[in-house]
């Protein structure tokens, strides 16, 4: 099953209410993925579910994890385009935030205020 397979199944599973089971294909997806964004759009979506569930410190890690990626596509992103970067900083510090770290949380919205500034 291909990426954007997997992604359509996860998301069927998670409407019809199998949150666990969407949980582990969206983890296999972002774990395997080799782009940033599609990562950590699955940890994000992972992390959904995981509140649905009720299960926070699993949501906050996932959270965390969709942060890292997240920032690390701003910098990857940041010689090239800047909106997309802003963009990818802003996304990073609302999943921290939700994590509950804050000062990655701000670090994350300092860098894409520099860039929108630049």
């Amino acid at each position: 099953m291909d990426e954007e397979d997997s992604w359509r199944r996860a998301n069927e599973l998670e409407r019809g209410g199998r949150l666990r089971e969407a949980i582990e294909i969206y983890v296999k997806n972002a774990e395997k993925g080799d782009n940033l964004a599609f990562s950590a759009m699955n940890f994000l979506s992972a992390a959904r579910c995981a509140v649905k569930l009720g299960v926070m410190d699993e949501a906050r890690e996932f959270f965390r994890k969709a942060g890292d990626l997240y920032e690390r596509l701003g910098e990857s992103l940041e010689g090239g385009s800047h909106n997309y970067a802003e963009w990818a900083y802003l996304m990073a510090s609302n999943c921290y935030r939700l994590s509950g770290d804050m000062e990655f949380s701000n670090r994350a919205l300092e860098k894409a205020e520099r860039l929108k500034k630049s």
